[in-house]
């Protein structure tokens, strides 16, 4: 009888033991877990602000252009209308002159 007690208790502690090893297994699995978690949030956040600094890279980049070519293209007007006044400023000065004085 008494050997039958001592079996049942180290069925119990051994069961204990069981539980117990089987809880900190689950700890550390949860622990990894989060630690996986983590890593991955790190890496989709890295991957996300890399994406989005190759973006603001490329409109940057695309405003950049489209400012030259206005740029460019005010220049051009411009150059159009001070050529125009070099070429024709003597002559808007007889007229306007000979309107004034009624010739």
């Amino acid at each position: 009888m008494i050997n039958v007690i001592n079996q049942i208790i180290e069925i119990d502690k051994l069961a204990q033991q069981r539980i117990a090893d089987a809880h900190d297994q689950k700890t550390n699995i949860i622990k990894e877990l989060e630690q996986q978690k983590k890593e991955l949030h790190d890496e989709y956040e890295k991957t996300a602000k890399e994406k989005l600094q190759h973006v603001n890279e490329v409109e940057h980049a695309f405003a950049q252009e489209k400012i030259d070519v206005i740029v460019n293209s005010k220049q051009q007007t411009i150059d159009s209308l001070e050529n125009n006044y070099d070429q024709n400023h003597l002559k808007w000065e007889q007229e306007l002159y000979n309107k004034v004085l009624g010739i």
